[in-house]
């Protein structure tokens, strides 16, 4: 049988994943086709005594059992016989035990393995994903691994059943055994089409898949956009056309292996009678070993007929593994340095940009263009600009998230440097426009900001983001959940929320990116007192277009294609300025 490169890929990978789980379970798999070959072999000696009582008398078997002085009979043959059946019983057990074993702890280690690499990947690189992607690969893609691994599994039981029988067919019929070796191996090769159509079909349905899960995941979390603008139609034609893209190139598989199947049973039926005939007339087989011949046909086709199944299958999930190893493989390349727990920072002076430059790729202007700033120690700076200025760029990089093309960022006079950079983000705050919140408790979701707060501490943060009446008034107080993305509190409690938690970490620089968008009047001067009375212990920066923060600011940076386009309200101090001229 041929097999493509990408098949002995994924079996190299199963191995070195889990070595000693694949191995015991091959182990297994070995003995326990051994063990069915073996107690068939004495069902030989047993027919032939019922046939002709002195026929088998000076065998090797009657030698053995005489050698452990055992009487040679029917009954200790058949007895034999029953202790090796449930030997075999035994170890199938154990085998079945172990391949779900390793059948489910690949896929448990994929799933480890990628959403590690995922984690640990450089922002450029996992900002640029779709999450609809990611998460079909996490969930559907890697359970598809799963079917590819079971098939893995269960081709090579049949791979070794079906030597077991070859080897036992051969014992009683070289010539008819070689007949048929060659006849399986004709329809395999015949059949060679139907294995590279499965991986064309198992190719195409993990696209509709995949397609399938973004049209779900574009609605579910835009459905509020999509009824305002009346869009639900289109996203279910959307769905339904990948959904049924999917059904199709599933059963076009479906029939692609019955018809495998169809054509196994026709040749099992011929390869049948032919053994019969040649057997008795032209080799003059008795008729127990000519009874073990044909029991030896009936068994190996069905497991030609797996051989040439469970390939099929297992190439109709393989590019689901193809698609996840390139993925994850492009996650690993761009994984950040580990944090450095002697990598500390302080911002005691300022924080100083010069010349930084970004063009992303296949962009015709550059994101930033030349642009340096200083942000003195414990004061607040303001970011504006229109849409596309370059705000969140430039935010990206001085939180560590992006490294520039050309420029450098310098953290009172150290280097903030791409292997630093995780080091960096563990001394910031930063409260995004959209809040990521866990479907769990207040309490919870605030600990993602510091896991060893107390609840003092947790309360200072709520009051100091305006944050506290609004959860004291909750059912369970801070063990109240907030639902799915925060569902059970309005937009702007879930922004206090995730202000608080910022507030928690006690960071060096508190990064707010339109923080406030979603907060009434009286809840914003809360805020802007808040960050007044901060100033001189953080340094902010706040990306915003509402005028009572850019008042709030102790200067005002200005964005345009990518350039500076306005001084500062009020400039940095002295020293400020001498670090950004060193």
């Amino acid at each position: 049988m041929n097999f493509p490169p990408g098949l002995g890929a994924f079996a190299r990978e199963l191995i070195d994943a889990l070595p000693t789980r694949a191995a015991t379970t091959f182990a297994l798999l070995l003995a326990a086709g051994l063990t069915e070959g073996i107690s068939l072999l004495v069902f030989v000696p047993a027919l032939q005594l019922l046939h002709d009582p002195g026929a088998v008398g000076g065998t090797a078997m009657a030698q053995a059992f005489s050698a452990l002085g055992v009487p040679f009979g029917l009954g200790p043959l058949l007895s034999l016989c029953v202790l090796l059946i449930t030997l075999r019983a035994a170890l199938v057990y154990a085998k079945n035990r172990c391949a779900a074993d390793l059948h489910f702890g690949f896929a448990d280690h994929l799933r480890k393995r990628f959403y590690r690499a995922l984690a640990e990947a450089h922002w450029s690189c996992t900002g640029k994903l779709r999450s609809a992607d990611l998460e079909d690969t996490l969930t559907n893609g890697i359970g598809r691994i799963q079917s590819g691994v079971w098939a893995l599994i269960l081709l090579a039981q049949a791979a070794v059943l079906l030597l077991v029988y070859l080897a036992l067919s051969a014992l009683v019929s070289p010539v008819l055994t070689a007949l048929a070796g060659l006849s399986g191996g004709a329809i395999l090769l015949a059949l060679r089409g139907h294995r590279q159509r499965a991986a064309r079909l198992g190719a195409s349905v993990n696209s509709s898949r995949q397609a399938c899960f973004r049209e779900l995941s574009a609605l579910v979390h835009g459905l509020k956009e999509a009824k305002s603008f009346g869009a639900e139609g289109a996203h279910s034609e959307g769905f339904a056309r990948s959904v049924d893209a999917t059904r199709s190139g599933s059963l076009a598989y479906v029939a692609l292996s019955a018809q495998s199947g169809l054509y196994f049973q026709i040749a099992a039926g011929t390869l049948l009678a032919a053994a019969v005939f040649v057997g008795s007339h032209h080799l003059a087989l008795d008729l127990p070993a000519l009874l073990v011949l044909i029991f030896c046909v009936v068994r190996l086709t069905p497991y030609l007929a797996q051989l040439q199944g469970f390939t099929q299958e297992l190439l109709f999930a393989l590019p689901a593994w193809q698609y996840t190893d390139t993925l994850e493989t492009r996650l690993r390349a761009a994984r950040e340095a580990p944090p450095s727990d002697n990598a500390v920072f302080t911002l005691t002076e300022a924080l100083v940009a010069t010349g930084l430059s970004l063009r992303y790729p296949g962009a015709a202007q550059p994101a930033l263009e030349n642009v340096s700033l200083v942000l003195p120690a414990g004061t607040c700076t303001a970011l504006v600009g229109p849409s596309g200025a370059g705000k969140s760029t430039l935010a990206d990089i001085v939180l560590g998230l992006i490294t520039p093309d050309a420029g450098t960022l310098v953290v009172d006079g150290k280097p903030l440097t791409p292997e630093l950079a995780r080091s960096w983000r563990r001394q910031i705050g930063y409260v995004p426009q959209e809040t990521f919140l866990l479907p769990e408790s207040v309490k919870a979701n605030l600990l993602l900001g510091n896991p060893q707060a107390d609840d003092t501490q947790l309360w200072a943060a709520l009051e100091a983001a305006a944050a506290a009446d609004f959860v004291r008034a909750l059912p369970q107080g801070l063990d109240t959940p907030v639902g799915e993305r925060g569902s059970a509190l309005s937009g702007g409690e879930r922004q206090r929320l995730a202000l608080a938690r910022a507030l928690l970490r006690d960071p060096l620089l508190l990064v707010l990116d339109e923080a406030t968008s979603a907060l009434d009047v009286d809840n914003q001067r809360r805020i802007e007192t808040a960050l007044s009375q901060l100033r001189g212990q953080v340094t902010t920066l706040l990306i915003t277009h509402n005028p009572s923060l850019v008042a709030l600011a102790d200067q005002q940076i200005q964005l345009a294609n990518g350039r500076l386009t306005q001084s500062p309200l009020r400039g940095p101090s002295t020293s400020s300025l001498q670090v950004m001229e060193e």
